[in-house]
């Protein structure tokens, strides 16, 4: 079987081109981000909406799909914005709102992402959902390329480098 007759299944390496668009509400920006990705389909790493979508696409194929916030980044959780002590974190002293911060979680060592909320002088608001929580989501998606994923890329869940 060619490439041009193969289409996405489970198990599949799939090389996509796409172009990722979304609204601030807050600030009536667009965000829009394009890119290049691998993956091996079936195994989550993608949004579900885009997954889903890739389902049956052959190589050539494209297709515009809208994403509503549960197939994509999630809902936004309220209990995912925290006021912390500016005190108790130093490195806090510069933060300014909008900004991007990873912090090491000092229970589990994990690197998380927050975004600054607010900054007063003894406080600072933090929100840890992913940025595009709550966002409808808007991709334009091209198959590049597809082939049977390796042993040892299913077992490891990685696309081998190319």
């Amino acid at each position: 079987m060619n490439q041009k007759t193969m289409q996405v299944t489970d198990g599949m390496v799939v090389s996509l081109s796409y172009v990722l668009s979304a609204s601030n509400e807050r600030t009536h920006q667009k965000l829009e981000k394009q890119g290049v990705k691998q993956i091996i389909q079936g195994r989550q790493q993608i949004v579900p909406g885009v997954e889903q979508a890739l389902y049956g696409m052959s190589v050539g194929d494209e297709k515009e799909i809208t994403v509503e916030p549960a197939a994509g980044y999630g809902e936004t959780n309220p209990a995912a914005v925290q006021t912390l002590s500016r005190s108790s974190v130093p490195s806090f002293a510069k933060a300014t709102p909008g900004q991007r911060l990873r912090l090491l979680h000092k229970k589990s060592g994990e690197l998380r992402r927050a975004t600054v909320v607010d900054v007063q002088s003894d406080t600072i608001v933090l929100d840890f959902n992913h940025p595009l929580a709550g966002k409808t989501l808007q991709y334009q998606l091209r198959v590049d390329e597809i082939r049977p994923a390796t042993p040892e890329e299913i077992e490891s869940g990685q696309v081998a480098a190319s």
